[in-house]
């Protein structure tokens, strides 16, 4: 249970740029975060129509012009929307400032700027260069990257680090010589310029853009505004008829919680098979009306997930999948239809394992580092990384698996796997065509042994995910047609529509979605009633939970002895609102309810027949209502595998439970005792980070620090207090801020246990400036302002004055105009201001004024800088207005929280305060 580091981020935190050293800095005028005073925008006549743009399902604005159309904002998948409302197909796209989507939720980790299949459209079926407006050379820079990735492959290729010494040379493939052969395309050579051409916003701010082709004598002028937290405007001039029209667009992107092809949410609990295969996505990228290729793959219950597509995460949800059930992402390749859920995964609760070789693994993390704007090793600290051997076996929960790389236009790998006694293939993206595959070895780009390994693909297995689709760079779908029948029976095809399979092929589309789940019947691992009994799946559920992430394997071992099952069935209580609680319970199986509103507002629990092993039939009856309810603002959480409950337990003073649980179905818990985990884990049941432990004050005089001491001293070392459980003013805090709010149960619980709670008086001083940071702050109580800043003194034009910044406080659902009050710090002389935009070089920061004062809920102090192995100094000094109490968030336990929630982390690292 140990933790294989402890090693902070090793990221470049200075003020102007996140870039690290594996991708510098291009010099270039950044036309979106210009701080000059904006010109009005030019008058149009009174009879001025509105362009009347299109909200795609997907996200995205398409704006019709007379010019031609253009588009703002890129989601994955955009084109399938155009393509199914019968729009013309822009050439033009707009990239956002923010280039992947940073909010919580559904959209967290989506990319708004995915290009690629825009330009492959363009470019190969309308025989046309897609043009991309950016707002910088340095953007342009880093979306070159992604073209290179994705196109092309790595520039660079070691021919030996993904082989073992095993494998023949000879029946190695030369990855280079494969890629360059697909890049011939009508007899020439493609380059990065033939499939894209940026557009830079001339010094003005403005791009034009003159109609072409059937729009010819048209011209529309795309200017960047700051105003309403930044919008483009698009003005038309028809030249015909002399009409002028416009539209304004925001910045800000917006994207569905929930996609009309997504399965109803469903309160049927899935049960995993112990082999098989959930079929997420069976099509492909120029589908309008099927999803992507991708998959989980069962084993012993447990899910890796396989290319997953856009938003898989919320189908899983949709079908009581937890994230928790999900132990890794096998990546095959780094097209945009095959990763572009792999990032959002990622950023989910609680790390991911990405399992890859190393030469796709390098491709992934320049390609989303650029993509992102983050540095390369802080994007490696979001998961962890389990590299691929070709030619080794891997092993994971008792089956094993052996992955080859199949002929792409980039590298890919499919993979073999075996669990028991049965086995799957899945091919991957392959042209698995042999007069084809013959060719190449008679041009010498194939030696003989990689094309006999080509020739020879494994038919032999249970069940066979075969990709179909467009040659040159898929399978023909009459090299599948051609197979003999038994290999039919066992053969599912992938990445294709169903209209593409002759009818008497004796082919199948792969059943798509969790109730059409393949399952390889096995022989299932016993599964017993004690706790040691099964030792894997108990260290599993220990090891989700945050604050036990810590343990060490005799901490680890001495909980498997002592901990214990039980179970309810469906309707049972299983704690009672206002009980004593003596254990902390996490949940193995089936889903609860934990009721807030039952304790807090008299709701009535509804009644059953059945009693439990260990929970008594639940009559109606009403909750008492408790005097402090105003205290609880959070919705009834709904629990399932993973998630845990009696953190009441853990405190030192005995605490009632703060509500009812309720089985929804029949549950099994893992069982912990308080006392047994305070004889296990001692004065470090919270959370056991270093080797330090913990007391419940602070080593030394902590007014050098934080307080009313002298000037200049820095930051003492804090030695952290025991980790407070949940408390419900803290949900009430939590719940007031626009990003903590929408963390996870599991989250806000782990989060919580990590704060320490420091009263001040007024006049102290929280940190001063030029100090070394060593926490960050959660205001709980009174006002806290920056002393050295004068309030209202902005570097922005006036449009953004208090009431705006007011609005944007509140955080109220995006309009096209409103946003979430996130702002980073920056600086122009001896002004200040706070921006939010997108990470990295930050193009087109929103800046508003400094607030006059900082009120409870608001998180204040950059967690980035505060965990980076380097450091940060602070750039304010922070001070008491009023009486106050603070909520501290020290660097280790905040390095754990983020490493362990790298999405919560990547929403907040550079931002200055969330309020």
């Amino acid at each position: 249970m140990e933790a294989s580091s402890t090693t902070l981020l090793t990221s470049d935190y200075s003020d102007d740029s996140l870039c690290s050293s594996e991708q510098p800095t291009t010099a270039a005028t950044n036309n979106y975060r210009s701080s000059s005073p904006e010109p009005d925008l030019p008058l149009l006549p009174q009879a001025a129509e509105t362009i009347k743009v299109t909200a795609l399902p997907r996200g995205g604005i398409y704006v019709p012009t007379a010019a031609g159309p253009l588009q703002i904002g890129i989601p994955p998948e955009t084109i399938k929307d155009s393509m199914a409302l019968g729009l013309a197909m822009p050439q033009y796209f707009v990239m956002p400032p923010d280039s992947f989507h940073r909010e919580l939720g559904s959209g967290l980790g989506i990319n708004v700027a995915e290009f690629e299949f825009p330009a492959y459209y363009n470019f190969f079926l309308r025989k046309r260069t897609i043009k991309l407006v950016v707002g910088s050379l340095e953007t342009e820079r880093r979306l070159r990257i992604v073209l290179q990735e994705t196109l092309f492959g790595p520039v660079h290729i070691d021919p030996d680090v993904d082989f073992s010494q095993a494998v023949p040379r000879a029946a190695r493939p030369n990855l280079a010589a494969e890629s360059d052969y697909f890049r011939m395309f009508d007899g020439k050579v493609l380059t990065l310029d033939s499939l894209v051409q940026f557009v830079h916003f001339d010094a003005a701010g403005v791009v034009t853009i003159e109609g072409e082709g059937d729009y010819r004598g048209a011209r529309i002028e795309l200017r960047h505004r700051r105003a309403n937290g930044g919008e483009f405007v698009v003005d038309e001039v028809d030249g015909a008829s002399g009409r002028r029209r416009r539209a304004i667009v925001s910045q800000f992107i917006d994207l569905p919680d929930v996609l009309p092809f997504h399965p109803e949410p469903t309160n049927t609990v899935f049960e995993p098979p112990a082999f098989g295969v959930t079929v997420l996505g069976n099509s492909h990228g120029f589908d309008p009306s099927g999803s992507t290729s991708g998959y989980v793959l069962w084993i012993n219950r447990r899910g890796y997930m396989i290319d997953p597509p856009p938003y898989a995460c919320v189908i899983l949800r949709n079908f009581n999948i937890r994230p928790s059930l999900i132990d890794g992402v096998i990546v095959t390749h780094c097209h945009a239809d095959h990763d572009a859920g792999t990032f959002q995964k990622i950023l989910f609760e609680g790390q991911v394992t990405v399992i890859t070789t190393r030469t796709i693994y390098g491709s992934f993390i320049r390609k989303y580092a650029a993509l992102s704007g983050l540095p390369p090793p802080l994007l490696r600290q979001t998961h962890r990384f389990l590299p691929v051997t070709i030619g080794e076996t891997l092993r994971l929960r008792g089956a094993s698996l052996n992955f080859f790389y199949t002929l792409h236009s980039i590298p890919c790998i499919g993979l073999e796997v075996f669990f028991g006694k049965r086995s799957i293939v899945f091919s991957a993206d392959h042209m698995n065509d042999p007069e084809r595959i013959a060719q190449m070895a008679r041009d010498g780009i194939l030696s003989d042994g990689r094309r006999d390994a080509l020739l020879a693909f494994p038919w032999h297995h249970d069940a066979i995910f075969h990709e179909a689709g467009v040659p040159p760079i898929h399978t023909p779908i009459r090299t599948l047609a051609e197979l003999p029948e038994d290999v039919k029976k066992r053969l599912y095809v992938v990445h294709v529509t169903p209209s593409s399979i002759p009818p008497d092929s004796g082919l199948r589309v792969a059943p798509l979605g969790v109730q059409n789940t393949v399952a390889i019947r096995v022989e299932a691992p016993p599964q017993q009633h004690h706790i040691a009994g099964s030792a894997v799946d108990a260290l599993d559920l220990i090891g989700s939970v945050g604050i036990f992430g810590h343990c060490s394997l005799t901490q680890a071992r001495d909980l498997l002895e002592l901990g214990s099952r039980r179970t309810y069935p469906a309707g049972s209580i299983i704690q009672e609102a206002g009980g004593a609680v003596t254990d902390v319970c996490i949940v193995s199986n089936g889903r609860a309810l934990v009721r807030y509103s039952a304790m807090a507002r008299g709701v009535t629990v509804p009644a059953t027949k059945e009693s439990g092993e260990h929970g008594a039939a639940v009559a109606p009856q009403q909750r008492r209502s408790w005097q402090d309810e105003v205290l609880y603002s959070g919705a009834d959480d709904v629990l399932s595998r993973g998630d845990w409950f009696g953190e009441e337990a853990l405190m030192d003073a005995a605490t009632p439970a703060a509500a009812a649980v309720v089985a929804i179905t029949d549950v099994e818990l893992l069982v912990l005792s308080a006392t047994d985990l305070r004889w296990v884990l001692g004065d470090r049941v919270g959370l056991g980070l270093g080797a330090r432990g913990y007391s419940s004050v602070w080593e030394g005089d902590i007014r050098g620090s934080l307080g009313a001491g002298a000037e200049g001293d820095g930051a003492k070392e804090l030695v952290v207090g025991r980790p407070c459980a949940r408390r419900p003013r803290i949900d009430r805090l939590i719940a007031r801020n626009c990003v903590l709010r929408s963390m996870t149960r599991g989250q806000k619980l782990l989060f919580q246990s990590l704060l320490e709670a420091r009263d001040l008086d007024q006049g102290d001083v929280v940190w001063r400036r030029g100090t070394p940071m060593c926490f960050t702050v959660l205001l709980a109580r009174g006002v806290l302002y920056f002393s050295d800043l004068t309030s209202g003194e902005t570097i922005m034009d006036a449009a953004m004055d208090r009431g705006v910044l007011s609005r944007h406080s509140a955080c109220a659902s995006r309009n096209g105009t409103g946003a979430c009050s996130c702002h980073r710090h920056g600086s122009n002389g001896d002004s200040a201001s706070y921006q939010n935009g997108v990470m990295g070089d930050g193009e087109s920061r929103r800046r508003v004024r400094c607030p006059a004062e900082f009120h409870p809920g608001t998180l204040i102090g950059r967690s980035g800088p505060l965990i980076s192995a380097e450091g940060g100094t602070h750039k304010h000094t922070l001070r008491c207005k009023t009486p106050a109490t603070v909520l501290l968030v020290e660097r280790d336990r905040m390095h754990y929280f983020s490493i362990n929630n790298p999405g919560v982390f990547l929403s907040i690292h550079d931002l200055m305060f969330v309020a």
